[in-house]
């Protein structure tokens, strides 16, 4: 909003020619919004041009009809100024003031606009002739067709009071004869109603009466410590004093006297106000200059009943303030047409309102690095900080991780949101080549923009102590004693709050540290999995700045996430592989990984990147080497564990000449982010990155050191295999222990070392021997996968005469690998197994095998099983139910496969509508889960009971079945359990309760959709709709609809709030 200029008459009419300028450059429909004009008139016109009363007065005019009214008189055929006068009549009439001469100039000048009113009748020289003359503006476009700029408006004229007022306006001028005005420095204060439109509304013909009553009360505290009003407008004031602490003392009378006032009608008179110290022009009528502007954009920033304060008018009233009266610093923030930042103050003491929201400026002081990209991927973790600083008062929040995490990225846009609510000042400190603290005391102090004698405490802290202040030190590890600098600025500073980045933790008190790690990777390599993923999206991001309209597709998916697992999920290594997709097409870039270390950022517009982030090799280099030597080393020798090591393997393989322990040198590593800590497994393991393994393995080729780190490597696993072989014959559980250290022992084979070890000839363990070991005892997705590249190697398929049934264990596994995604395939593979086995069984003695996972027994028996069960997803029901028969009746059938291959046939019944046979597996199921104990389990099978009893058409077994079972599921809490509770439920009361059984439903779609399974759907469902549409017919998409917006619980609720059946249930 511009500043205040009631005290003056306009010389020259030009506010109707830049509404017309603002019209044609935003178009018509910028007077059809009131919110939509206002914001235009704030943008478009100068201080120069419109006052607040006339911005207030014109946004009036669009926002309570006046101007549609206007528009539809003209185009009734009223004439220009009949159409003005009465739309102006009714504007003042709906803004409850008695001043229509102002509101129909209002609607003139948006009438000229618009070019349906001659500019002449703005100044009142069109005759009668003219005026009865509808239409006669000028046309919108071209300067050239402009009328000439009139002359200036008449003299004022007088009220009774003998004050002037302007004919535009109407504000109170201020002459010579009411006051003597201070000369030389004066202190201004501005004033204004917050909320005076919403108060009209409300008010209605109460307004009058409350606008007089606070210009009573303001000018009671005026002139009670010789204020000179130089003029009012509305409900706004422009005030002078001749002294900083009168005018400061005025403003706190009149707040307090506000506030005590008992208003009509519970109305909230909340005025702002700003005061300003600065030396006017002195003219005829007053005073004008950039001062006076100024005073008027410091009260615009202000809330109701808050006082702010320039910081000219505060260096003046520090001895004069009394009655308890202080001033508050709020920082230095950005104000409209005020060039540089402007240090506030706010005005606080007794009985003053003290609790405001963030000012109304354009922005704090930010002393931020210019960000070129939006943050991808990190959303959650930006919130998770900042509200570590909001929600628990932390004030040191120290980010760490290792290079190329986004740690600097993540600090920055925490400090953005903390801008919004917690700081007067934010300002980013670049330390990455500070070593010392005193050369760290001075960057900061430059960075805030301290005068130079204030660089190191305890001067320091004058300018700091009392300023919210949220600080980003960027790159901490490298100097000496810095916790000690930090510990220094809390304590100084209690307003503080500081986002570091750093390596390592700084361990000063009240630290919160927050390990930054990677990306989310894709779970799968379908497309949905890949786009979706945190990384993917910053890939494709990324990609698509150098090579436009690239985007991740069913095509590329399946590279893009090898891609992004070979890189971690570390923002650098994906930003940085990006700029290379303007060459490459995402399989060409995963084969040419070996060169992503040294992808120069530079390459892609990154000249503004800091060298040691150029490369991803600069980003590691750099923190490597203020690593001691002995840490560099053991890093080096850490690259030879492939899916990481605990403690033990650690010590085992290290140097023996490290020349420290190597523990201590692991745990420093960690604090240091070179390596990543695993503490979710038991014991601990210790894992580098990929592409931090790639560097600490070209270290360790410079070390000449490979050739023997390998041979401790292959020697301390050799010996841990053949004892963990050992104890698995002796029947030990050793699955969870030879799982953790799988890619090890895949890695121990990738160097040829075969056999692996050799202390006694009976005791050599060969490479397919290890692989089939691996395969029995593979327990998820990744490890099954490894088990099929295996499978799938030259070496494997050469070795089946060596190990078959090995061989074969290995082809199990990868026919499960096949079944999440390809049945047709799983099943061929399945009936190879099958076809192969007898001749593997003759040349094999039964039990032979390493684990019982290779015994030909357990072989044929999970072969047969999972044939049945991958037949039943094709539908193929007649051959399921013949291999299901038959791998019930083998003696090498587990539990697990019994339980999963009962289930599988009793589906096979229940599509074959024989629902008596179905739950007679299901009752055999149900034994078999309560001989082990399994309560998942248990409860599915009640479920299905359930299911096929609704089938059967007994919904009251159903119920009382659903209604003993339910207060399980939700112990357990499981989404699927809970998902198939409430479709049961819904169709077995659906025929008594149709409405509670479609928002069941709904709510069921909802809750599906949340938890990704876009399959998972009963087979009745759809019957089940189609009987709720018989009976409720257009309401069933009402209720849908409705339930969508609930909870499972509440739907489910809702029902089981149904009388239960009373029946006996087996």
């Amino acid at each position: 909003m511009p500043a205040c200029r009631w005290w003056r008459t306009r010389i020259a009419m030009s506010l109707h020619k830049s509404l017309r300028d603002m019209v044609v450059s935003r178009g018509r429909g910028v007077v059809e919004d009131g919110s939509e004009f206002r914001a235009a008139l704030d943008d478009y016109l100068t201080e120069d041009e419109v006052t607040i009363g006339e911005l207030n007065l014109l946004s009036d005019a669009v926002r309570l009809g006046a101007v549609a009214r206007l528009l539809d008189l003209l185009g009734h055929g009223a004439t220009p100024a009949a159409a003005v006068e009465t739309a102006g009549s009714s504007l003042a009439r709906d803004r409850g003031s008695d001043d229509v001469r102002r509101a129909t100039w209002a609607l003139g000048v948006i009438g000229y606009a618009l070019g349906h009113v001659p500019e002449n009748l703005l100044s009142g020289d069109l005759d009668e002739e003219t005026l009865l003359q509808p239409d006669r503006a000028p046309p919108m476009q071209g300067a050239d067709t402009r009328p000439p700029v009139q002359a200036p408006p008449p003299p004022p004229d007088f009220a009774t009071t003998g004050s002037p007022r302007s004919p535009l306006t109407g504000a109170t001028i201020l002459s010579d004869a009411d006051a003597v005005l201070p000369a030389g420095t004066v202190t201004m204060l501005f004033s204004d109603i917050e909320g005076s439109t919403g108060l009209v509304r409300q008010l209605g013909t109460a307004w009058p009466d409350v606008l007089s009553e606070q210009r009573r009360v303001c000018r009671d505290a005026w002139a009670a410590h010789d204020g000179v009003e130089m003029g009012t407008e509305d409900d706004s004031f422009f005030v002078v004093f001749a002294r900083a602490g009168d005018a400061l003392a005025a403003a706190a009378d009149a707040q307090r006297a506000l506030a005590a006032h008992s208003w009509p009608d519970g109305a909230g008179v909340r005025v702002r106000m700003g005061v300003h110290t600065g030396s006017p022009r002195r003219i005829e009528e007053g005073y004008v200059g950039f001062d006076v502007h100024k005073t008027a954009r410091i009260g615009l920033l202000a809330h109701g009943g808050q006082v702010l304060v320039s910081d000219s008018t505060a260096v003046l009233v520090s001895e004069q303030l009394a009655g308890g009266l202080r001033l508050r610093d709020l920082g230095e923030h950005r104000v409209k047409d005020v060039p540089g930042p402007v240090r506030v103050h706010q005005l606080v003491g007794p009985d003053l309102a003290d609790d405001f929201s963030p000012l109304r400026s354009l922005g704090r002081a930010i002393n931020l690095p210019g960000t070129l990209t939006p943050i991808v991927g990190r959303e959650a973790e930006v919130a998770e900080v900042a509200a570590l600083f909001t929600g628990d008062g932390t004030r040191l929040v120290t980010v760490t991780g290792p290079g190329g995490t986004g740690k600097t990225r993540l600090a920055i846009a925490v400090a953005e949101v903390l801008a919004a609510d917690l700081a007067d000042d934010v300002c980013f400190v670049a330390l990455a080549g500070v070593t010392e603290v005193a050369t760290a005391w001075t960057t900061i102090a430059r960075s805030l923009d301290l005068p130079s004698d204030s660089h190191l405490p305890p001067k320091f802290f004058d300018h700091l102590a009392q300023r919210r202040v949220v600080l980003v030190l960027d790159n901490l590890e490298q100097i000496e004693e810095v916790d000690g600098l930090v510990r220094e600025l809390l304590e100084g500073a209690p307003h503080l709050r500081i986002v570091a980045t750093s390596r390592r933790p700084l361990h000063v008190a009240g630290e919160h540290e927050y390990a930054l790690g990677t990306l989310s990777l894709p779970a799968t390599d379908e497309l949905p999995a890949v786009a979706a993923s945190e990384a993917g999206l910053l890939f494709a991001r990324c990609a698509a700045r150098v090579r436009r309209g690239f985007e991740i597709d069913a095509g590329n998916a399946a590279d893009v996430a090898a891609l992004l697992r070979a890189l971690d999920g570390l923002p650098l290594a994906i930003e940085l592989a990006a700029t290379r997709i303007r060459l490459f097409n995402p399989a060409a870039l995963l084969a040419r990984l070996d060169t992503v270390l040294d992808v120069d950022a530079g390459g892609s517009g990154g000249s503004g990147v800091p060298e040691r982030q150029r490369t991803l090799r600069g980003a590691i280099e750099w923190s490597f080497r203020l690593l001691p030597p002995d840490q560099q080393r053991l890093l080096a020798w850490l690259s030879v564990f492939a899916g990481g090591a605990d403690v033990d393997a650690v010590t085992a393989v290290a140097p023996a000449d490290l020349g420290a322990d190597p523990i201590d040198a692991l745990l420093a590593l960690v604090e240091a982010s070179f390596v990543v800590p695993r503490y979710d497994v038991d014991p601990p393991r210790f894992e580098l990155l990929v592409t931090m393994r790639r560097f600490a393995g070209e270290h360790l080729d410079h070390l000449g050191e490979t050739r023997v780190a390998r041979q401790a490597h292959a020697q301390h696993f050799g010996a841990w295999v053949t004892g963990l072989r050992d104890r698995a014959r002796a029947g030990d559980a050793v699955a969870a222990e030879f799982v953790a250290e799988l890619f090890n022992l895949h890695e121990l084979l990738s160097h040829n070392h075969e056999p692996v070890i050799h202390p006694t000839e009976d005791a050599s363990l060969t490479s397919l021997q290890l692989r089939s070991f691996a395969a029995g005892l593979a327990t998820n997705a990744r490890q099954i996968a490894t088990a099929l590249a295996w499978t799938e190697s030259p070496r494997i398929k050469a070795g089946r005469a060596e190990d078959p049934m090995g061989y074969l264990a290995c082809c199990l596994e990868r026919a499960t690998a096949l079944s999440y995604g390809d049945p047709a395939a799983c099943r061929a593979v399945l009936q190879a197994v099958l076809d192969e086995l007898p001749t593997a069984r003759t040349t094999t003695e039964n039990g032979a095998g390493l684990v019982e996972a290779v015994s030909p027994d357990f072989i044929e028996a999970k072969t047969t099983a999972y044939l049945s069960m991958i037949l039943v997803t094709l539908d193929l029901f007649d051959e399921a139910e013949t291999y299901g028969r038959q791998a019930l009746a083998l003696p090498g059938l587990a539990r697990t496969e019994r339980s999963k291959l009962l289930t599988a046939l009793s589906q096979v019944a229940m599509a074959r509508d024989d629902f008596v046979e179905a739950r007679r597996l299901i009752l055999g199921l149900r034994e078999l889960d309560q001989a082990a104990g399994d309560a998942w389990r248990l409860i599915s099978d009640e479920l299905l009971l359930a299911d096929v009893e609704v089938r059967m058409n007994t919904p009251d077994r159903a119920h009382a079945r659903l209604a003993a079972v339910c207060p399980r599921v939700r112990e357990l809490g499981d989404i699927v359990l809970t998902i198939e509770l409430a479709s049961i439920l819904a169709a077995a009361l659906g025929a008594d309760l149709p409405a509670p059984a479609a928002r069941t439903f709904g709510a069921i779609e909802t809750a599906t959709a949340a938890a990704g399974m876009v399959d998972h759907e009963p087979d009745w469902t759809q019957a089940e709709h189609d009987r709720l549409r018989e009976r409720l017919g257009a309401q069933l998409d009402e209720e849908l609809a409705r339930g969508k917006a609930l909870s499972l619980e509440e739907t489910i609720d809702e029902l089981m709030s149904h009388p239960v059946p009373q029946v006996a249930l087996d």
